[in-house]
């Protein structure tokens, strides 16, 4: 298996720390969304009820649910066994709720539907109607609510490829900026390597761009050890070529007097 390059390693590092935290940043904010969206409801829901309470309440033989028609608003008068007592003119059938706890004294939220069609918010809360225990209803549409939260999913599946991409060209130019001295040292010491046995020396200094951080330093401490081979070469070299000079005046004189010899034994 082929070893990937370490500029493709950093950058596929690079993207995986990023994706990991963009999923994770889109996951927080679509879970807070979720959260925050049902708790606004709530609050809005309460606050109408409340209003419409104080009237129900102080008039117990009036029938004031029946005759509200308010767009995106429904209404319905429950007794503590969940009996529908009034519902708004807008409602073409009872909401479908769970069952209601009769002894509830704070209001309760849930989920219901009308007809099994449309899916509303209902916050229901008790309240006392002259001598006797009752619950308003009031119900607004999720419609609203989930295409908010759908389009925000929408959102987030065309922007995350487009981040990926984002950072992938991001990482490329600043992986590839961060190794440029390491490429330069490496094409410094290849040409260093080729000048090797050439007799005037091979020893150039590296280029230290940046000497404060950890790639100026290694090219400070690889300067130095190859300004100690340099001179180590020199001195090698320096001591070869005074052992040849020193050496040949000995073998001049020991040829000559071989050729002496050899002219003596052939007269003789």
């Amino acid at each position: 298996m082929k070893t990937k390059t370490l500029r493709f390693r950093m950058m596929v590092l690079f993207c995986t720390i990023v994706s990991v935290m963009l999923v994770a940043s889109y996951l927080a904010f679509w879970g807070l969304l979720a959260h925050a969206i049902p708790t606004q409801l709530n609050h809005q829901l309460q606050e109408t009820g409340r209003l419409l309470i104080a009237d129900v309440a102080a008039e117990p033989e009036a029938r004031d649910i029946e005759r509200l028609d308010i767009p995106g608003e429904f209404f319905e008068l429950l007794d503590p066994d969940g009996h529908v007592l009034q519902r708004s003119r807008n409602l073409p059938a009872p909401i479908h709720l769970k069952p209601i706890d009769p002894a509830a004294r704070h209001s309760t939220f849930q989920v219901g539907d009308i007809e099994g069609e449309q899916t509303v918010r209902v916050a229901i809360i008790p309240f006392e109607q002259g001598n006797q225990k009752r619950f308003l209803a009031v119900a607004i549409p999720t419609f609203g609510t989930n295409r908010l939260l759908d389009t925000f999913g929408q959102i987030v599946l065309i922007l995350f490829p487009i981040s990926l991409l984002l950072t992938a060209g991001i990482s490329m130019i600043y992986v590839g900026r961060s190794l440029a001295p390491i490429t330069e040292l490496t094409r410094h010491a290849a040409s260093m390597a080729r000048r090797v046995t050439q007799s005037h020396g091979f020893w150039e200094p590296l280029p230290v761009a940046t000497p404060h951080d950890e790639l100026g330093q290694l090219a400070e401490t690889f300067n130095d050890l190859f300004r100690g081979v340099d001179s180590a070469v020199g001195q090698l070299r320096q001591f070869v070529t005074d052992a040849s000079h020193e050496l040949r005046t000995p073998i001049a004189v020991l040829h000559g007097e071989n050729g002496a010899f050899a002219v003596q034994t052939a007269h003789g």
